[in-house]
């Protein structure tokens, strides 16, 4: 190592600051209440900072409280409340005579019998610096010693100051801009700047005022916090990818895979405590100490409360502002990122990719899956494997179908039609028929009939029919041009049938999307009676990260879900037979039941005999609503579905899809922009370029 000249400090402006201190010994007393957390804080408690502790292995700083950690419980870190937070408070340390907070202003505060006690503050002389000026980073105490990281929006850098708190001087230490300190195990100061980076690590002697070098071998990334461990001669170092490790000045090599950590503190016994978003964590080099927390994107089940009761692991959902599942788990797999254990999607996104390139864990060793998969319906249980094994689990099956009000179609004389031309033909009679006046109905649930929305809906069903016939999309097509022609000269731009306020029943539902499934279930319209009838089913599945570290957990929360069975399993589930009934129903008409007999058994006069007679005429008629919906799920809904199931197509991988593109050409063929033949080339155009683009 060489010295530097100390002349260094010569080049740094600095605003000479007074510290105002108001001296008093603390006495930290400690409530009696025991807060157990685990590594989430929870919603209404932002963690603001946390330090190395004297009573405590370290303290917490949230916005509403200090907390002292006093280790693991139950594999939990646990944690003792020690104050409110009620003075803004946003950096704690703890000197040898207790806790002392800052805010970011630059107020101090000593921590006496539980009670907050201003103790001064920082204020600047002959200038126009004030306390809002002034926002201190971090703060750490050695002895009587206060350091201070801060920014001075007066000068518009970061310094390094030291606080006599005995002799109430103030020292601005000679370092330009440094970003984060820690304290050695000889009083000296081990200090990183991220704008040298031809020495971004330097010590500082307070004794000596000297200025060295501190040299590690190898590159130095960007870093985000550093901390000292006196026992092992150790420092570690925050990066945005990883936290890294590095005794007696060798080379930093990989600590824990955990990306942004804020801070981190030395718990000693090669374990580090680590903050990063809204959570806190032990690291260690034996694994990060994380079993009771599953990091999740792109799924929350309605089984999830229950899992984490029943096991302890607590669910933490991952969100990225600008990358979608897919695209996290690709750049995790060229990264080898354990960030997120389970990814969620569905499959139409892109599980060819996932099976191509190996994108998942094996769950055949799970014998639990592997017995459950033999339960699902066959349309969905090849979709999970890759030649023979289970490489992802269904969390949610939807089929898109219709339904249609048979009853007030037959009462009018019509059939439900089962092609798009008997769509087209029979509505125009419908709306003849002066049934939507009459039945307060409306003609469909998601659509209406527009133009625009008869062709929308055209797009969307011949894209699938060609993606199900294993065709590259081309709109030149004599059926595609057929319809389309038909609706652009029979079916109106504006509804006939604007929507109305108040509930109106739908004749035809489009759309019969939903996890549970109902009576009459029909497929979707088929573009003409000589096209295959295959049913569209979006299925969400759920793959573990091969890189997780948290394998067996994940397995154990998949084997959770598959192993649970409500009233949206059916879905899935073709080995699932018995009716579902209503959990309240049964609740239900044992109190109406109830209120029935304690009508017929009451006295009544001549004058109350009618009333009463009403009233149960009432009763009975509830008690026999509550029976005939007493099923959520019947057998005839049952057996219907299973019908269906044959029908199922679930895409790997739907490259091309009814997207703003389309929907801007379909507007410009409305407003009479294009002809049918111009919007056809238009739409083939744009399906080529994406094909393109993916080649």
């Amino acid at each position: 190592m060489r010295a530097i000249d100390k002349s260094t400090s010569g080049d740094i402006r600095c605003c000479i600051l007074i510290l105002v201190l108001i001296i008093g010994l603390i006495s930290t007393s400690m409530t009696s209440a025991e807060v157990k957390l685990s590594f989430q804080t929870g919603v209404d408690e932002a963690i603001l900072d946390m330090c190395e502790g004297r009573t405590h292995e370290a303290f917490l700083l949230t916005s509403l409280r200090i907390l002292g950690i006093t280790g693991e419980s139950e594999k939990e870190l646990a944690f003792e409340e020690v104050a409110l937070n009620t003075v803004g408070i946003d950096k704690i340390c703890e000197t040898e005579s207790g806790l002392m907070g800052t805010t970011e202003t630059g107020q101090f505060y000593e921590l006496q019998d539980s009670v907050w006690v201003n103790a001064g503050g920082l204020h600047a002389e002959n200038s126009n610096e004030t306390d809002e000026n002034i926002a201190i980073l971090d703060v750490k105490s050695e002895g009587d010693i206060l350091y201070l990281l801060l920014f001075s929006s007066a000068i518009g850098e970061q310094q390094l100051l030291s606080v006599d708190r005995t002799g109430k001087s103030i020292e601005v230490l000679p370092i330009k801009n440094p970003d984060s300190f820690s304290v050695l195990k000889d009083n000296t100061l081990l200090i990183y700047t991220a704008r040298n980076q031809d020495i971004p690590f330097i010590t500082y002697d307070p004794a000596s005022k000297t200025v060295t070098e501190y040299v590690f071998p190898g590159e130095i990334p960007f870093l985000l916090s550093i901390a000292y461990d006196s026992e092992n001669n150790a420092v570690y170092a925050a990066s945005p990818s990883q936290v890294l490790g590095a005794k007696n000045q060798s080379e930093f090599s990989e600590f824990s895979s955990m990306k942004y950590v804020a801070k981190l503190l030395v718990l000693g016994n090669d374990l580090l405590l680590a903050w990063s978003g809204n959570s806190v964590f032990e690291l260690s080099p034996d694994g990060d100490v994380l079993p009771d927390a599953l990091s999740l994107m792109g799924l929350s089940s309605r089984f999830d409360n229950a899992f984490t009761a029943t096991t302890g692991v607590k669910l933490i959902p991952f969100v990225h502002s600008s990358m979608s599942v897919m695209e996290h788990l690709s750049l995790a797999m060229a990264t080898k990122d354990p960030t997120v254990d389970v990814y969620s999607f569905l499959t139409r996104e892109g599980l060819s990719q996932v099976r191509e390139k190996k994108m998942y864990t094996d769950l055949s060793q799970s014998n639990i899956l592997m017995g459950m998969s033999n339960e699902l319906y066959p349309a969905i249980r090849s979709t999970l494997y890759d030649d023979g094994k289970l490489m992802c689990w269904p969390v949610s099956v939807q089929p898109l179908l219709r339904m249609v009000n048979k009853d007030i179609l037959s009462q009018y004389g019509f059939q439900p039609p089962n092609t798009i031309d008997e769509l087209l033909d029979v509505v125009p009679l419908i709306i003849q028929s002066g049934m939507i006046e009459d039945t307060n109905m409306r003609l469909f649930d998601t659509l209406n009939f527009t133009r625009k929305d008869m062709i929308t809906f055209l797009m969307r069903q011949f894209i699938f029919h060609q993606q199900q016939q294993g065709q590259e999309i081309s709109f030149d097509d004599e059926l595609f041009r057929r319809l389309a022609h038909r609706i652009v000269s029979e079916v109106p731009v504006e509804s006939p049938f604007p929507e109305a306020e108040g509930d109106e029943i739908p004749l035809f539902i489009m759309s019969a999307i939903s996890p549970i499934i109902q009576e009459g279930l029909l497929p979707q319209l088929k573009l003409d009676n000589n096209t295959d009838a295959g049913i569209e089913t979006w299925v969400q599945v759920a793959v573990i990260n091969p890189f997780s570290k948290n394998k067996k957990q994940a397995v154990n929360y998949l084997e959770y879900f598959a192993q649970q069975k409500d009233e949206e399993s059916y879905s899935a589930y073709e080995s699932i037979l018995t009716p579902y009934k209503s959990p309240y129903a049964a609740q239900e008409i044992a109190r109406v039941t109830g209120l029935l007999e304690n009508e017929r058994t009451a006295e009544s006069t001549d004058e109350d005999k009618l009333i009463r007679e009403n009233s149960i005429l009432q009763l009975e008629s509830q008690i026999k609503r509550l029976r005939e919906n007493e099923y959520w799920v019947t057998a005839s809904a049952i057996a219907n579905y299973h019908a269906l199931s044959k029908q199922f197509v679930i895409s790997n991988n739907s490259l091309i899809q009814y997207d703003d593109s389309l929907e801007v050409l379909v507007s410009q063929l409305v407003a009479g922009l294009y002809t049918i033949e111009e919007f056809i080339a238009a739409s083939n155009q744009h399906v080529r370029l994406i094909y393109n683009e993916n080649i």
